[in-house]
């Protein structure tokens, strides 16, 4: 990836991503645990309702905040390193990590709730 000469576009963070009924604080931690590990994060549970999850690619670095509960939870920047951050602008693979992030723990959580 050569990021000198990509674009650059707004963080997206993803506040209120819904969570399927029925599943325990516990069975959304474990399923959001396993879907960032599975994608390549290191994930760590800071404490119950919020996990930091980081990714190293190459010489390129994010961290996100995942805040949670039994009804939804939320994606946000939390640090990053070689992307070109200006405080609004990021290169644009970290939304593209984050969206496939989040696409794994929703896929992971409807696994649970089978």
């Amino acid at each position: 990836m050569f990021i000198g000469g990509c674009r650059s576009t707004p963080v997206n963070d993803l506040n209120n991503q819904s969570i399927p009924p029925g599943l325990s604080i516990a069975q959304v931690s474990k399923a959001i645990l396993k879907a960032g590990n599975t994608r390549g994060w290191l994930m760590n549970k800071v404490e119950e309702g919020h996990i930091v999850a980081e990714i190293h690619v190459r010489s390129h670095f994010a961290a996100v905040d995942i805040r949670y509960n039994e009804k939804n939870y939320h994606l946000s920047y939390r640090d990053s390193d070689n992307l070109k951050y200006d405080g609004q602008n990021i290169h644009k693979k970290y939304n593209q990590w984050v969206n496939n992030l989040n696409l794994d723990i929703h896929n992971s959580l409807l696994i649970n709730t089978l």
